[in-house]
């Protein structure tokens, strides 16, 4: 978090955790979401029609502007209850077992 502090504090970044002991930084305004609203955008899609499937804190903006967000039974708590529906444990394939 330091780091992020000292970087912050010279260039506008925003900051979030994608797993316990590894934090993202990328450009203010850049996240998943933003990513699934441009692709949305370009193939023509309502964003209503859009499933997001994510398993930690990165995720967040992206659950939040998808139609449906889909997380592993394994994730934390807190991205569970973000999530419109839980699933299998992402270390059994689940996802890919059952799509």
């Amino acid at each position: 978090m330091n780091f992020f502090n000292k970087v912050s504090g010279v260039l506008e970044v925003d900051g979030t955790f994608s797993a316990t002991d590894f934090f993202d930084i990328m450009p203010k305004g850049c996240n998943k979401g933003t990513a699934i609203e441009k692709l949305a955008e370009y193939y023509n899609s309502p964003i209503e029609d859009c499933v997001v499937f994510g398993d930690n804190f990165n995720d967040k903006e992206m659950f939040d502007v998808a139609g449906w967000s889909v997380c592993p039974s394994n994730a934390k708590e807190e991205i569970q209850e973000m999530c419109d529906e839980v699933i299998g444990n992402n270390n059994d394939f689940f996802l890919s077992l059952n799509m």
